[in-house]
């Protein structure tokens, strides 16, 4: 019975509740009573995930946790820190080292105490999003368990604000002086859209061709045989007349909307009958919001100065949102309409810098100033063009640099379903699905404090967002699945560290190693809806 994990687990959090009200005399004869072999974790011999093996490693660290507490030593506690989080379960499962409020204040004033107030906020943050999962009004809960939660969730709440007494002023990371940037954002958000199209009802001698789906797949894939198109380029429609060439592709190169839809459409355009391409030009027209290209179509393509582009309005609702999205559904449909978009409208850049006025309207940079940050760099050469640049870069930016790297050039796990027909069956909905494209025009949205990327020097476009001004762009746009880092942090030395990102439906981990003046960047974790 001496040896009995609950009875033990019951002594340590005994300790625990001691610690947190600063009775450490009284912890001390409970820490010393666990048998010395429990001390530490199980071996490689253990590694697994048996109950007993996660019981052990569960009761080692948090006797280490409070014996550092009461003793700390001379070493730097990241390690300790951060082997609790490649275990920790957001307190959801009993062999989480700190699966309670209890052991999740303690883990988070001993973060705090030893220098890194970030990794105990991220945990308690954690714990906060699982207890407003369980008060969301839309989810069916117990009484009893909904009371729980508010109780345990105030508590959270207040050992966070205890967590952030005494932390320096977030000096010049706020306010519209440390961030001039941002009024123009939020001025360019709060704007109109542009639509550089005329809708218009489908002319009678362009009825449909009512085609079955299959007749449509050999149609659409016979028609696209002659043309050679650029690498990466996803075509939905093709057409030539005499030189002239045009396509319409899709890509999610400016609309991270993850497995909801393939993105946008682009239009290529060629003058000698398609053996060579122009740049992809943006259109604007988001999938699904509320346009959808039809594949083929009786109405010619090319309308001289413009494109005649047959619709269909198929607008996804918002609301059905799920992961995985099997379940997406139109709340408006409508047949027979088309687009006329004049290549002059999809081609403007009023301010010359080298990006259409659709595509700035879509980075959330002014098509009317050439340089939105103000930083010397046009907004068409920038890779972060909301961020002013300066030449100031230390280890914390070389490592961010080295994140951004990665997670912006992972290939897309995103498996896309789209509205599916009516009445259609799960097995024909995974069978239809298919994979994100993206191009060297591939932009990372992410939000963060800009003042954290003023020294980096990006190899690829990154739009950096306010919460705010992400919310203000899904207003306006529709959904963007924007990359957050909820936990970047370095050893004191600089010289390790540990992110854990997320862009909703996907989302990982990375372990950091500075080798000389580069950094290192190992995947520890993936997952995705």
């Amino acid at each position: 019975a001496a040896d009995d994990p609950k009875q033990l687990g019951q002594k340590l959090d005994l300790a625990a509740a001691y610690v947190l009200e600063g009775m450490f005399e009284e912890a001390r004869p409970l820490l010393d009573s666990l048998p010395d072999k429990l001390r530490k974790p199980p071996g490689d011999a253990a590694r697994g995930y048996s109950p007993e093996a996660g019981t052990a490693r569960r009761l080692a660290f948090q006797w280490t946790l409070l014996h550092e507490t009461l003793d700390p030593g001379k070493h730097d506690a990241f390690d300790l820190l951060v082997d609790a989080l490649t275990a920790q379960n957001s307190g959801v499962d009993e062999r989480d080292s700190v699966s309670s409020i209890l052991w999740m204040k303690v883990f988070a004033r001993y973060a705090k105490r030893e220098g890194y107030p970030v990794i105990g906020a991220y945990v308690l943050r954690g714990f906060s999003d699982y207890l407003g999962y369980l008060l969301d009004p839309r989810r069916s809960a117990e009484p009893a368990e909904r009371v729980a939660a508010a109780a345990q969730n105030d508590e959270v709440t207040r050992e966070i604000a205890r967590l952030a007494e005494g932390a320096p002023d977030a000096d010049g990371t706020t306010g519209a002086g440390a961030d001039r940037v941002g009024a123009t954002l939020v001025r360019l958000l709060d704007a109109p859209r542009i639509v550089p199209f005329r809708e218009v009802p489908l002319p009678s001698p362009f009825k449909p061709m009512g085609l079955t789906e299959e007749q449509e797949d050999a149609r659409w894939e016979e028609l696209l045989k002659p043309f050679s198109f650029p690498e990466d380029f996803a075509p939905v429609r093709a057409e030539r007349q005499g030189d002239e060439a045009v396509a319409i592709g899709a890509s999610q190169d400016y609309d991270p909307v993850g497995e909801i839809s393939r993105g946008a459409y682009w239009v290529i355009r060629s003058r000698d009958g398609g053996r060579t391409w122009g740049k992809p030009i943006y259109t604007g027209l988001r999938i699904q919001s509320p346009y959808v290209v039809r594949r083929l179509s009786n109405a010619p393509l090319l309308a001289g100065d413009h494109l005649q582009v047959e619709v269909k309005i198929e607008e996804l609702d918002a609301s059905s949102i799920t992961f995985p999205p099997i379940g997406l559904r139109a709340k408006r449909v409508q047949e027979g309409l088309l687009l006329q978009i004049p290549f002059a409208d999809l081609e403007r850049d009023s301010d010359a810098d080298g990006l259409t006025d659709l595509a700035e309207e879509r980075l959330v940079t002014d098509p009317q100033s050439p340089d939105t940050d103000g930083d010397g760099l046009l907004d068409g050469n920038d890779p972060l063009p909301q961020v002013s640049w300066t030449a100031v870069m230390d280890d914390r930016a070389r490592a961010l640099v080295a994140v951004l790297g990665r997670i912006s050039h992972m290939k897309s796990m995103a498996i896309i379903h789209e509205i599916p027909a009516s009445g259609e069956k799960s097995v024909d909905i995974m069978a239809r699905a298919r994979r994100a494209t993206l191009t060297d025009e591939r932009t990372t949205f992410i939000v963060a404090d800009r003042q954290d990327f003023r020294s980096l020097l990006t190899t690829s476009r990154t739009v950096v967002l306010t919460a705010g001004e992400l919310e203000l762009a899904r207003k306006k746009f529709g959904p963007i699945y924007a990359y957050r880092l909820p936990l970047f942090v370095l050893d004191h030395q600089q010289r390790r560290g540990l992110v854990i990102w997320d862009a909703s439906w996907v989302g990982g981990s990375l372990k950091l190693r500075r080798s000389g003046p580069d950094w290192e960047v190992e995947t520890m974790s993936d997952w995705i809806t």
